[in-house]
């Protein structure tokens, strides 16, 4: 059995609440799309300071999307072969970890960069 000491969660629960809270005050009061220009800003300077880390945020994106569809497809086909209505839903569930990972991972998906990059040019930023 699964055991988790209940310190450990009261401990880490009181860890990062005040760090989310943070962030969350810290962006909720910009307006969204005042964010979206910052984030623009804030992957050309990334390019400008080194296409090659800029390249590799790329390749690591792509490396997590390419894992999450395999673990999509292999789960999703599990549940298929057993005719079982959550075929659908459990790929979607897992290609969503992808989708976590590169945000965790700090990658950067070529379409928000189409998005940040578009709407920065076009206001003229």
């Amino acid at each position: 059995m699964f055991y988790i000491p209940i310190g450990y969660l009261i401990t880490n629960i009181f860890v990062h609440i005040p760090r989310i809270h943070e962030r969350l005050v810290r962006n909720i009061w910009k307006p969204p799309l005042q964010s979206v220009e910052y984030l623009a800003l804030k992957k050309l300077t990334v390019f400008r300071q080194s296409i090659v880390q800029y390249i590799m945020r790329a390749i690591l994106a792509s490396m997590f999307i390419g894992f999450g569809v395999i673990v999509a497809f292999k789960s999703g086909n599990y549940f298929y072969t057993e005719h079982s209505p959550l075929a659908y839903p459990m790929a979607a569930l897992t290609f969503g970890a992808a989708i976590i990972l590169i945000a965790y991972g700090g990658a950067d998906l070529f379409t928000g960069n189409t998005f940040y990059f578009t709407y920065a040019a076009l206001r003229k930023k």
